[in-house]
C-alpha cells in the first residue's frame, strides 16, 4: 500500500460516513465522537479508497462488505418524517436535484443528504415493484421537467472552467 493503513474497520468507517451524511450533530462532534478529526478522518477515507481501489469487484468481496455495513448505518439513522415523503415529492425532488443546487434542494425540503438516499433507495425499489407507480412517477417527473424548462447552462470563463 502506498497510503496510510487504516485504524477502523469498515463497520466503523461506514457507520462514521453515514453519520457525516446528516445535519446534525455538526461534522465536529460526530467526528470527536468517534475519536476522529478532520485529519485522521482524512487519512481514513484515503486509506479505505485505495483498498477499495486495489481490491478486486467479486461477490462477498470487500466492496460488497462495505456496502452493506454503510447501507445498515444510513438505515439506523433514518427519521420518522421521511416516511412522509410522497410519490410526487419524491418527484419533485428528483427533477429539482436534476438541476443542480443540491444543498440548497435538500436545505429547503429539510432533508439530509443521509435522508434522501433512504427516500430515493425506498422509492426505486417500490417503482421496481409497482410498474404502475413508476409510470406515474416517471410522468410526474417529466411534466416538472417540462413546466420547468431546460436547466440553466453553467456559466464559464473564456478557458472553459466553471465560474
Amino acid at each position: 500500500p502506498l497510503g496510510p493503513e487504516p485504524t477502523l474497520s469498515l463497520e466503523e468507517h461506514a457507520n462514521v460516513a453515514a453519520e457525516l451524511l446528516e445535519d446534525k450533530p455538526p461534522r465536529d462532534e460526530v467526528l470527536k465522537r468517534h475519536g476522529l478529526d478532520e485529519l485522521t478522518w482524512g487519512l481514513e477515507e484515503r486509506a479505505l479508497a485505495e483498498r477499495l481501489g486495489t481490491a478486486p469487484k467479486e461477490s462477498g468481496g470487500v466492496h460488497e462488505v462495505y456496502s452493506r455495513h454503510f447501507q445498515a448505518a444510513l438505515e439506523r439513522l433514518a427519521r420518522p418524517e421521511e416516511d412522509a415523503v410522497t410519490a410526487r415529492d419524491y418527484a419533485d425532488l428528483t427533477v429539482q436535484l436534476e438541476r443542480g443546487e443540491p444543498k440548497k434542494t435538500l436545505a429547503e425540503a429539510r432533508l439530509s443528504f443521509g435522508s434522501w438516499l433512504r427516500i430515493d433507495r425506498r422509492w426505486r425499489a417500490a417503482m421496481q415493484a409497482d410498474p404502475q407507480l413508476a409510470a406515474e412517477i416517471e410522468a410526474r417527473m417529466a411534466s416538472e421537467r417540462e413546466r420547468l424548462g431546460e436547466p440553466p447552462e453553467p456559466e464559464m470563463d473564456e478557458e472553459g472552467n466553471l465560474l
